[in-house]
């Protein structure tokens, strides 16, 4: 099937265009050809009866079908034949998924994906291979599943504004303005800064709602006579002053990404007449909505808008969705001057694989971040100034430290965005989804970069908002709400994501489909104190947390009720920020006096679960104000006076008291850079004092690392655990410890793991290699990695990992830095431990001796293993067309698989529904845990691996 020739606008910064630009691209696939197939809905221009008429968005003509190829089930009999077609740099590939939603994307940028995250689906000359996909889909463990044949229906090849529109006229023209003339004819549409600011805002600017502050019309009565937009934002301003003088609180919704504020929160309105009833008697009907530009404009420039059309002195509360949230974030802010001159990028990649585009790129954004910081001395001084008491906030699902998916492809992200939106009843035939349709299909068409979307790139895991809104000081009295979800099951559109982004583990995160939920709990929330709500379920997505009945009555209680913190639904916020801290000595219960009566437990945590602290007084790890300013330097391996200090208590500490109801509680709070011949020396001293205080049963519970300190206490001081273990009572209890290392260790030390990533973002003075060198010093890390000889899940097999591995020997880590692939940070980002800090972490495996490692054998009957469960857990490495690629598997608990957490002479195995990080802190397994710890045994526990997982 030959395809039409492309047509290519004129720009002269070649070599960003060129690089975008690229020439056609082979798509090799077995399907039935089609001929003028009906577009998929979500693409059709459907238009409301009041707006009948051309679409001003998707004019007649913008889209011009080229080819279609049917590749569902229905398209694999006789009428499917082998072909390669040719897509045109200047055409969109939109692909139909089995559940309606839709990828676009361009043939290029597809490519591109495959080419970081599965080189092995491309052909020897970078062909799509689509065949391979859909037989390499059915064997892939618990990723994409069987790709083609159940995700994909169709692909479409569209060719896209061939000719000039109104909108892109208007673009041009404001282009011209926005240089000021100069240089306008050298900067491209939708692959510079100003060009994609002035795209946006040419589509942005025919939404029918102007932005500005608007009153939001009672649920009950009639409505307000016909009136301009300049009409009633002056209604609203009226109304506003009025309230600021008397006193009176106002309500103020900021909506989200591509939407509006009916958009986002119509339901509130619609679904509960009462709930609706309730805010308008709350607020004496004082109730605004904050229509804005997301996309053209930045949420800086949002909170300005906003603050320009408050009074002094008004007393307000907020909601927020999505993005609307950073909005939020920075008008409760206040005395952040001293962090503005911070606000720039410092990665040292941006996603471009071209390094003339991405010099381009880093300098457009080096200038954007310059003018921004104008915009935030601007609005620090309009805070100071206008005075505001901001009373209650609610922040839902706010991408508050990014968001993954818009960081590692940012066609998956706004496809996303459309299927969800298309699924709101509110945005059938609404202009506002028809301009989020152009503005998917022009980024796709020009393949724009996310960090040149003024209104998206704050929203990016690296943008330095996400840091500014974690270290600046927030307004007092605020009393905030965070509500956060995740999906179960995700949709096809996430699992085609999986398979595109650069994210190895994506998968594994939680998510509502659009912003990570560990992000959602972000930006001010811990300083402001907030408390949560978290929300699972597969009703659960992005759009459906007002209307679903649980996230919006906890809503309306957050804000009508005269005593927050008695609000069941809410628990404080999880997260080191918020962590209550637990004492590294015995926990007792409030009145105790017969703690000498009960028998006692060690509670033992995971690597870097306990706090360190230097000189006694400056707690580094984990402060997180200390790591921003560089202090991880202080606790590097060689610096003196380093000490452990507490356990985290937002992984142990509901443990600890629920434990201190029938047991004397000793945390053993260790310093885990430490090697663990050091640490079991340790270990044995605390148990030889305890055994000589009390002739009560000594009980360990320990979780991850913490069980190979045990371990480690075993092969150093075995006559002090062995008069521990003899007596009645006695008790071994390990929480997934990887008793033969883990590959999440190897994900992390290639820079490829999110806690790595976190921790590089976070620390401002510090880049990726520094912080890798510092991290690979820590002896007690190192002991994490694989055992030498150790066979991991699917290893040696074609799809799995490859055997020989020598994580023990320093020559490894060097050949891997050639190989690693870094989209954002740069290439060749990876540890390089020396042979003597390997040697000195990895002392326990050579303890070990035998290929299996194993307790003492007098051990067995009080021994317990807790496995616990995840989607997907690293089982191996792999080499794929040059570039390392991790493999994964579902039988393990994110961190570690059950084959690495199995040890010989453990007389019981029990599974817990909850991923490693959460097997000490799922308070519904408390009673567990203490049962084991009792008796050895429990009938709360899985005996044998859930069914979806074995």
């Amino acid at each position: 099937m030959a395809a039409a020739h492309c047509r290519v606008h004129p720009s002269r910064t070649a070599s960003l265009k060129e690089s975008k630009m690229s020439p056609t691209t082979i798509l090799d696939l077995t399907a039935t050809p089609q001929d003028q197939a009906p577009l998929p809905p979500l693409l059709r221009n459907v238009r409301r009866a009041a707006d009948a008429g051309d679409d001003p968005f998707m004019p007649a003509g913008y889209l011009q079908q080229r080819a279609c190829f049917e590749l569902g089930a229905t398209a694999r009999g006789s009428t499917a034949v082998s072909q390669q077609y040719a897509a045109q740099a200047d055409e969109v590939l939109v692909i139909e998924l089995a559940d309606g939603g839709v990828l676009i994307t361009s043939a290029s940028e597809l490519q591109a994906s495959l080419a970081r995250s599965r080189p092995d689906l491309l052909g020897s000359q970078g062909e799509i291979l689509f065949d391979r996909l859909r037989s390499d889909g059915a064997a892939t463990r618990g990723l994409a599943g069987d790709l083609v044949g159940g995700l994909i229906s169709r692909i479409f090849a569209l060719a896209v504004g061939t000719s000039e529109d109104a909108i892109i006229t208007d673009a041009r023209q404001r282009l011209g303005e926005l240089t000021k003339g100069r240089e306008s004819d050298a900067v491209e549409l939708g692959v510079s800064w100003l060009g994609t600011k002035a795209l946006m805002w040419a589509i942005e600017k025919r939404l029918e709602r102007q932005p500005g502050v608007y009153c939001w019309q009672p649920l009950r009565g009639a409505a307000p006579a016909a009136e301009s937009d300049e009409q009633a934002r002056t209604r609203a301003q009226q109304e506003l002053l009025a309230a600021a003088a008397a006193g009176e609180p106002v309500l103020v919704f900021i909506h989200g990404t591509g939407s509006s504020t009916r958009g986002s929160f119509g339901d509130l309105q619609l679904d509960e007449r009462e709930l609706w009833s309730v805010l308008e008697r709350q607020f004496n009907g004082r109730i605004y909505a904050f229509e804005h530009r997301t996309l053209s404009e930045s949420p800086i420039e949002n909170a300005r808008q906003l603050l320009a059309a408050l009074p002094d002195g008004l007393q307000l509360s907020l909601v927020s969705h999505s993005r609307g949230g950073l909005v939020g974030d920075l008008i409760c802010m206040e005395n952040f001057d001293h962090l503005i001159e911070h606000y720039r990028s410092d990665l040292p990649a941006t996603g471009e694989t071209d390094p003339a585009a991405a010099q381009v790129v880093q300098r457009e954004i080096g200038d954007a971040h310059g003018e921004q910081r104008q915009q935030l001395r601007a609005l620090a001084s309009e805070l100071a100034a206008k005075k505001l008491v901001v009373q209650r906030y609610v922040r839902v699902a706010s991408p508050a430290q990014g968001t993954r998916l818009a960081s590692g492809n940012l066609d998956v992200f706004l496809s996303g965005l459309l299927t969800l939106l298309g699924q709101i009843p509110f945005f059938f035939g609404n202009p506002l989804y028809s301009a989020f349709k152009r503005v998917v299909l022009e980024i796709a068409r020009r393949r724009t970069s996310a960090h040149l979307v003024p209104g998206l790139e704050a929203m990016l895991p690296e943008s330095p908002m996400a840091r500014l809104l974690r270290e600046a000081p927030v307004r007092p009295g605020i009393e905030m709400a965070v509500i956060a979800g995740d999906i179960e099951g995700g949709g096809l559109l996430q699992r085609l994501g999986v398979l595109l982004t650069d994210f190895l583990l994506f998968d594994n995160i939680d998510n509502d489909l659009v912003v990570d939920t560990d992000s959602m709990y972000a930006g001010i929330a811990p300083q402001a104190r907030a408390r949560a709500l978290f929300d699972r379920g597969a009703a659960v997505s992005h759009f459906a947390y007002f209307s679903n009945i649980d996230t919006r009555a906890a809503l309306r209680d957050w804000l009508v009720s005269s005593d927050v913190g008695s609000l069941a639904a809410f628990r404080p916020l999880p997260g080191p920020f918020a962590d209550a801290a637990m004492p590294g000595a015995r926990l007792r219960r409030a009145g105790e006096t017969a703690v000498a009566d009960l028998p006692v437990v060690v509670v033992l945590p995971g690597v870097m679960g306990s706090h360190l602290h230097v000189r006694r007084r400056d707690r580094v790890w984990f402060d997180p104000l200390d790591i921003a300013s560089g202090g991880l330097e202080e606790i590097a391996w060689g610096q003196p006076e380093v000490e452990a200090e507490e356990l985290f208590g937002m992984f142990y500490g509901d443990l600890c008291r629920f434990l201190a109801a029938s047991h004397r509680v000793e945390c053993f709070a260790y310093d885990w850079r430490q090697p663990l011949d050091v640490l079991g020396e340790r270990l044995a001293a605390l148990l030889d004092r305890l055994l000589q205080e009390t002739q009560k049963p000594i009980r360990l519970l320990a979780h991850s690392m913490g069980g190979l300190v045990v371990r480690a206490c075993i092969h150093r001081r075995r006559p002090v655990m062995d008069a521990l273990m003899a007596r009645p009572g006695a008790r071994l209890v390990m929480l997934g410890t990887p008793n033969q290392g883990a590959y999440s260790m190897v994900e992390n030390l290639l820079g490829k793991g999110d806690t790595l990533r976190s921790l590089v973002r976070l620390d401002v003075r510090h880049d990726m290699r520094e912080v890798l060198q510092i991290v690979s010093g820590f002896r007690g890390a190192l002991q994490l990695l694989p055992k030498p000889g150790f066979v991991d899940c699917f290893q040696g097999q074609p799809d799995g990992g490859l055997g020989g591995q020598s994580f023990e020997r320093a020559e490894t880590w060097q050949d891997y830095r050639q190989k690693v692939k870094d989209f954002w940070f740069g290439d060749g980002q990876s540890a390089t431990p020396s042979q003597a800090e390997l040697d000195e972490g990895s002392w326990l495996w050579r303890q070990d001796g035998a290929p299996t490692p194993a307790l003492p054998k007098e051990y067995e009957q009080q021994s317990v293993y807790v496995f616990g469960v995840a989607r997907n857990t690293p089982c191996g490495i792999r080499e794929e067309k040059g570039r390392l690629k991790l493999v994964g598997t579902t039988q393990g608990d994110g961190t570690v698989t059950w084959a690495s957490g199995r040890i010989d002479n453990v007389g019981s195995y029990y599974y817990m529904p909850a991923q490693h990080g959460d097997l000490p802190s799922t308070g519904e397994y408390h009673p567990a845990l203490a049962e084991l710890l009792h008796s050895g045994a429990t009938g709360a526990l899985l005996r044998s691996p859930p069914a979806d997982c074995a």
